[in-house]
């Protein structure tokens, strides 16, 4: 009858454990970036999982920048159909996420982000960087009118380094990433790198830690060293 009733109490112990842990909403990055749950994620979804491995996957000293996280259901993500965003010193997280490799790609992309504020003019001002990104917007656009995606007066639009709504649309919708996937391959690592000088850094630090960095570092030669610089605190001397 004893060994019932501590079976039952470590059943229960632990079922509380697991509820208790379901319910929370604030942890913690590195152990000073707040992170706050304001909508609850899916079941598969474990974030202490997510922070953990990123943690582990990229050093401290990139997130001085992030002073908050916050992960829920927010209209300014939803209306500009984005999954993550960052501005001013917070990132903000879609809770509908399939997977928690999507999620740290997510977080990692915007920790990216929050890297062009302090360390901008190391990262663009010589123009080395756009001058490679422009060449491959070139490339890509050669490669897009050969299979007639595009015709000559579009080339302008593959000219501006900037975001623009219009460009990122023609990407996504009138060609489609599961084609630029393969129309774009030895050009850029992905899609989403063409749709903005931004962006291109952007994934390339997310490349840089979590995909093949020798790739990168063969393809995107410029912003691999861009990266790297940033990653052993040259630019920090």
């Amino acid at each position: 009858m004893q060994k019932t009733t501590d079976k039952n109490l470590r059943e229960y112990v632990k079922a509380s454990a697991s509820n208790s842990e379901k319910s929370r909403r604030e942890y913690t990055l590195y152990g000073h970036v707040y992170v706050y749950v304001q909508d609850f994620l899916p079941e598969n979804i474990d974030i202490v999982s997510v922070l953990e491995t990123i943690e582990n996957t990229i050093p401290s000293h990139l997130v001085n920048e992030v002073d908050t996280i916050f992960i829920g259901d927010f209209h300014e993500l939803k209306s500009r159909a984005m999954t993550a965003m960052y501005d001013s010193g917070a990132v903000y997280v879609s809770n509908e996420q399939d997977n928690e490799k999507d999620m740290v790609d997510d977080i990692i992309h915007e920790i990216a982000h929050s890297l062009e504020y302090p360390y901008g003019w190391y990262i663009y001002s010589d123009e080395v960087l756009e001058n490679e990104f422009l060449r491959k917007r070139l490339q890509a656009y050669e490669v897009l009118y050969g299979h007639e995606y595009v015709k000559k007066a579009h080339k302008a639009m593959f000219l501006n380094v900037e975001y623009t709504e219009e460009f990122d649309e023609f990407l996504y919708k009138e060609v489609g990433y599961d084609k630029l996937v393969h129309l774009l391959m030895g050009i850029f690592t992905t899609p989403y790198a063409a749709t903005s000088l931004r962006e291109y850094f952007a994934t390339g630090l997310e490349d840089y830690f979590l995909n093949d960095r020798a790739y990168l570092k063969k393809l995107c030669p410029n912003l691999f060293t861009k990266v790297d610089k940033l990653t052993k605190g040259d630019y920090d001397e």
